[in-house]
């Protein structure tokens, strides 16, 4: 008897489990097939946690959290595992924000220190005005990790709740000097700045928060595991490459689109990035036929093309761009990534009229884009139209502040206009911005020592902040910057150093650490010393 009975138990059937019904019949490629796999290992043994885990996986990363929920909750009924209840608290955080905070509650239990989940917990905790244990997660989070942008910014968020804004400022400096293209901190700083009547600085703040993106800056590696491993969307997989290539991994990028394929075959966007991939490992065959077939699904646009000529200037390989951006603008003429870079490299490439009419047209698209800006004005200035490139660097500082080289050249572009004094005022508003860019502290070392206006030169504050930015200790000194310190020191007297010092940046130019030589650099620095220096006589006017 005892061994029949054995025996029926090990032959039965089990127990068909009930799962909830869900039409996946609009989910992306892929979902539907991922859902039934995950479900098949379901039905087969329903007793681990893990199992009903990973439905609500498959669910959650490709963008079905609400079907997700209720099977986090049987996984969490099963498995202690952390992960379950931060999974489900995210995915309750639009429908149950009480919910979805005692989730995340419960995850610390079982990590109390992971990044993600603390950031999760503390917005929560603060948009259910719970602001004391919101602020203990956000300063938990920066004892992990001290650049981290979201814990700054969620405690910008509650000092301007209680009026604080100068404190609020403080931190979100931080938070976008860490995450300089996180879109939230620089809006939450536009309020800071408002309420302290920095009109003009939030309102650049606020551009500065269009250009920038809403995505967290903060590494999950939970998150990404689902999205490697569950994740069938486009989205998720481009999330992934620009991590691996980051790294310098594009090997693994490549193989994230080679799977993405096995899910959609016909992904316009995965060929695509496989093409961009290939290029960076030099492999042109592969690049060359991943681009053929985005071309054959989708005819008519000219993504493949911009994806392709981007990929090739990121490589170094300018002659070819061109042959991949016009194709692009074909196909549509106002692409707006084709007609930037195209233009840009035209401009690059001394083909000036072109480039500008391309450069212009992009701009009246995107009147906020800064690179067509800065590519357009670098244009104007090298055709001459230094009025003009002094009206489009305007434009791009009051957009972008930040800009590494927009105070440089607008500087100069005054300068080539006779306007000293102007000029001088734009590198000192420069420094105020960023107060260690070398190549404005350069700039103006350089108008102070030589400009035609006696009330504008001043030899010993030029040597001294040449001095300062040519000293190797901070960073390798390049030839322009051993140009400014001669013509420093020759504006204070000392002819013999100022050509020992030109002479070195002849040799610079000559000879870079990096990059091609610049040979009309060291003509200039040459006829400096024939014309001036050996004759005890300062330079005046342009470099």
């Amino acid at each position: 008897m005892l061994g029949a009975a054995v025996a029926f138990w090990l032959t039965r059937d089990p127990t068909p489990v009930d799962l909830p019904a869900i039409d996946l019949s609009g989910a992306a490629p892929g979902v539907a097939e991922a859902d039934a796999s995950a479900k098949d290992a379901l039905r087969d043994d329903p007793a681990p946690g893990a199992r009903w885990g990973r439905v609500g996986a498959v669910l959650d990363i490709n963008g079905l959290q609400s079907e997700a929920v209720p099977y986090y909750r049987a996984a969490i009924e099963r498995d202690p595992d952390w992960r379950w209840a931060y999974f489900l608290g995210i995915c309750l955080r639009i429908t149950d924000l009480d919910g979805a905070a005692a989730q995340f509650i419960a995850a610390e239990r079982g990590n109390a220190r992971y990044l993600g989940l603390l950031i999760a917990c503390g917005r929560a905790l603060d948009e259910l005005d719970r602001p004391e244990e919101a602020r203990g997660r956000f300063d938990r989070a920066l004892t992990i990790d001290q650049q981290c942008a979201p814990a700054l910014e969620g405690l910008a968020g509650l000092a301007l709740r209680k009026d604080k804004p100068d404190e609020a400022e403080r931190l979100l400096a931080r938070a976008t000097k860490a995450a300089p293209r996180y879109a939230p901190a620089w809006r939450l700083l536009a309020q800071a700045q408002d309420r302290r009547g920095n009109v003009t600085d939030a309102t650049a703040s606020r551009k500065l928060a269009e250009r920038g993106s809403d995505a967290t800056p903060l590494s999950d590696a939970e998150r990404s595991a689902l999205a490697r491993d569950e994740g069938v969307l486009e989205a998720h997989r481009l999330s992934r490459e620009q991590q691996y290539t980051q790294t310098g991994r594009p090997q693994d990028g490549i193989r994230e689109w080679q799977t993405h394929l096995r899910f959609d075959p016909k992904s316009s966007l995965a060929h695509q990035r496989l093409c961009k991939l290939y290029v960076y490992s030099g492999n042109d065959r592969k690049a060359r036929k991943h681009l053929e077939r985005a071309m054959e699904l989708a005819p008519e646009s000219p993504d493949p093309h911009i994806t392709y000529g981007i990929a090739l200037i990121e490589r170094q390989r300018l002659p070819a761009p061109e042959e991949a951006f016009r194709p692009a603008l074909t196909k549509d003429g106002e692409a707006h990534a084709a007609r930037v870079r195209l233009g840009s490299l035209l401009c690059a490439t001394a083909r000036l009229d072109e480039g500008v009419r391309l450069l212009t047209a992009a701009i009246a698209h995107d009147p906020n884009d800064p690179d067509a800006m800065y590519n357009l004005g670098a244009a104007q200035l090298e055709a001459g139209a230094a009025t003009q490139a002094a009206a489009t660097f305007s434009s791009l500082a009051q957009l972008y502040p930040q800009h590494q080289r927009v105070w440089d050249l607008w500087a100069l572009s005054l300068q080539k206009v006779g306007k000293e004094s102007e000029a001088r005022d734009v590198l000192e508003q420069g420094l105020e911005n960023s107060k260690f860019n070398v190549r404005t502290v350069n700039r103006l070392a350089w108008l102070l020592s030589t400009a035609r206006d006696d009330a504008i030169r001043d030899g010993l504050h030029a040597l001294n902040a040449a001095k300062r930015i040519a000293d190797p200790r901070n960073a390798p000194p390049s030839a322009m910057i051993l140009d400014t310190l001669a013509a420093a020191y020759a504006e204070t007297g000392d002819f013999d150093q100022a050509i020992a010092t030109a002479e070195k940046a002849i040799e610079m130019a000559k000879a870079p650490s990096s990059g091609p030589p610049d040979n009309k650099l060291a003509q200039r620095i040459r006829t400096r010393i024939d014309t001036c220096y050996k004759l005890h006589r300062p330079w005046r006017g342009l470099p």
